[in-house]
């Protein structure tokens, strides 16, 4: 009883250690500048911010209009409509999604309440997309990036840009879910520790074979040696004793390399490498290992290397200003990865392959210097993995109770995801004909009678590439990201795999057992069996490509925003005003800043701009990645304000002075004659 109660205070410890550490996930930024606050800019900036709004988004109209224009007289419109998409994008504040995101995403997934296992299926789709969306279109410039880069996203296939983040909340008991989620669980943590003591059993085995080896391998030798001293002495021809000498050399050979191998093997055999005489794939996933779906720090959990902590002492729980004191622990986590103190163990991964590895360049994945700098923004969540526990014994006393309690969850979503895909051309099938050898042509051809043979079919010409398909998303869970492709397609989850070789197992073992032994109940254990085999394997996978079918077509219903054309246009149009509000936040930061008498050079406004934009904004505790040098050549486009040669900063117009220039722009956009 007193070690019970022992054990019962150091699992209260334990419980109120971890609800004083408060985690959040660590993404990064994007950007997207919300509207501009009139406590933070004045009545003359917002006049300011209002007239650059106009013109340019009178600007994209125009340029919408002439695309259309092309469309109807050029074969060129492709690629000048690809162009103007890539440019919107970029000053929209959409960011390409890359490694770093997608695998958050899978991270996330291991735990969202309708998660689904599915994977992208890319047949059928134009696998150049990606070099013509970033390059110039041509087929050498596609074949000289294809060659330096092989390992895209998607094989290049789709493209997919993310921009903001929100919240979705889920309230209930969510009873189903729970359970599922134990389930899981449950059966994801067996399936490890069935794989661990297999690697185990396997490292042990690799131990005996490399020692009994070895142990052959100079038993070998010496008789060898032995067959060599007795050629020498009996075998009189030179060369017989050659060919002899050839073969115990060759033998000796085989002999080391072989032993060479399995020494690597045992090496290897703390890193996971042994003799793989059991394939374990099957249970492990694509990733190589399992991961658990609950939410602990292991190691093993999908989720820890996104995650930053720190101790909470005024504990939510507690605190009646709960939301408060969420946003204060965020505000410190945020000053703490923005003066690189703090970091996640992804991230640090990241860095630490760059010191090592400083001329790594990969264009389409997260392994650059200039992602690691990037701006970072802190997300939370709360799934269901923080509210059942079956594996501690304070999260078994409090089971039932929280089995049948009301729920809260907290899934981070993208606000806006656009998806950008090209179908290939359906090719028809070439129609069969038979036609004589080549050599039947050439000897009619001597003859001039080539005439009188059937003519081979010429070539069916190159199809023209499809347009390219735009969807536009919004509020996307992170966790089910997958769920916007094009086309996806089942896969088979490492827990699927054990329930159904268990069931497997048991029922082959009821139906061998009913051959061996003259038993009415094993018979009966084994047509029970069967019959459990055959509806398990129906409802299981036909409930689960239900629920597959169910759960894709009402999301994308829910979801989608805009599609095609409707998309063009939404992105040209907030292109414009993203453009306009960076404008003008740029614009009143300088104003202030000339006011003031200070002395400024573009490489310093370019390097410090960010910082004092996002100070305007109030959105330190969440950065976003703002463009201070497209900021100014906008400005001086619109002749808000001029640089000397040497790069500094004589004038930025204000007042009437920025009124009068803006008017001629806007003049220029509808008068001016070409």
């Amino acid at each position: 009883e007193e070690e019970e109660e022992e054990e019962e205070e150091e699992e209260e410890k334990t419980q109120k250690l971890q609800s004083t550490v408060q985690c959040r996930i660590v993404a990064w930024a994007d950007g997207k500048i919300p509207s501009l606050r009139s406590d933070k800019i004045n009545t003359n900036a917002m006049d300011i911010a209002d007239k650059i709004d106009s013109i340019y988004n009178a600007m994209e109209n125009k340029r919408l209009k002439d695309l259309d224009a092309l469309v109807e007289h050029s074969r060129d419109h492709n690629i000048t409509s690809m162009q103007m998409l890539i440019e919107s994008l970029l000053n929209s504040g959409f960011q390409l999604l890359d490694k770093r995101d997608m695998d958050l995403c899978r991270a996330l997934n291991e735990g969202y309440i309708l998660r689904l296992s599915i994977a992208p299926d890319l047949k059928d789709l134009d696998p150049d997309l990606y070099y013509e969306f970033y390059g110039n279109g041509s087929k050498v410039d596609i074949d000289q990036k294809r060659s330096k880069n092989d390992r895209l996203l998607f094989d290049g296939k789709i493209i997919i840009f993310r921009r903001g983040y929100g919240q979705e909340r889920t309230s209930g008991r969510l009873i189903l879910p729970k359970l599922d989620y134990l389930q899981s669980s449950i059966v994801q943590r067996s399936a490890y520790n069935l794989v661990k003591e297999i690697e185990k059993f396997e490292r042990n085995l690799t131990q005996i074979v490399v020692s009994k080896y070895h142990e052959f391998q100079s038993a070998m030798q010496s008789t060898l040696d032995s067959w060599k001293v007795q050629m020498n002495s009996r075998v009189e021809d030179d060369r017989v004793k050659i060919q002899l000498e050839k073969g115990v050399y060759m033998i000796q050979n085989a002999t080391k390399a072989t032993g060479n191998s399995l020494n690597d093997t045992l090496q290897g055999s703390g890193r996971g490498k042994t003799l793989n005489i059991i394939k374990l794939k099957r249970y492990v996933g694509g990733e190589g290992r399992v991961r658990f779906v609950d939410a602990s720090m292991d190691e093993l959990d999908a989720l820890s290397p996104f995650l930053v902590c720190e101790m909470d002492m005024n504990n939510p729980t507690t605190n009646e200003k709960g939301n408060d004191n969420e946003l204060n622990i965020e505000k410190d986590l945020q000053s703490g990865i923005n003066a690189g103190v703090l970091t996640c163990k992804y991230d640090m991964a990241m860095t630490s392959i760059l010191e090592r590895d400083s001329n790594r360049v990969n264009d389409d994945s997260s392994w650059n210097e200039n992602a690691v700098k990037r701006p970072t923004h802190l997300l939370n969540r709360v799934s269901i993995a923080n509210l059942v526990n079956f594996f501690s014994k304070g999260g078994r006393r409090r089971l039932m109770k929280s089995l049948f309690a009301v729920s809260e969850l907290v899934e981070p979503t993208y606000e806006e995801v656009v998806l950008i895909w090209r179908p290939l051309p359906k090719i028809p099938k070439a129609k069969k004909v038979i036609l004589p050898p080549q050599f039947v042509y050439d000897i009619f051809e001597i003859f001039a009678l080539e005439h009188k043979l059937p003519k081979p079919p010429e070539p069916d010409p190159i199809p023209d590439p499809l347009p390219l398909e735009i969807r536009s998303f919004a509020q996307v869970p992170m966790a089910n990201l997958f769920a916007v492709l094009p086309k996806t397609k089942l896969i088979f989850r490492p827990a699927d795999a054990l329930i159904f070789d268990l069931v497997n197992v048991f029922s082959f073992l009821a139906v061998v057992a009913s051959q061996k032994f003259d038993s009415p109940k094993l018979d009966f254990i084994a047509l029970v069996s069967v019959c459990v085999w055959f509806l398990r394997t129906f409802f299981r996978y036909s409930n689960k490509i239900a629920r597959y079918d169910l759960l894709v077509n009402k999301f994308l219903t829910n979801r989608i925003s805009h599609r095609n054309t409707g998309a063009f246009r939404y992105i040209v149009s907030e292109s414009a005003t993203q453009r306009a509000r960076r404008a003008t936040l740029a614009h009143s930061w300088l104003a202030e800043e000339i006011s003031k008498g200070r002395i400024l050079y573009r490489e310093e406004i370019i390097q410090i701009g960010p910082r004092e934009v996002m100070n305007r904004l109030n959105s330190m505790e969440n950065p976003i990645c703002i463009d201070v040098n497209s900021a100014l050549d906008d400005l001086i486009a619109l002749d808000l304000v001029e640089f000397d040669d040497t790069g500094q900063l004589v004038k930025v117009k204000m007042g009437s002075d920025a009124g009068k220039a803006l008017l001629t722009i806007w003049e220029n956009i509808f008068y001016k004659t070409e």
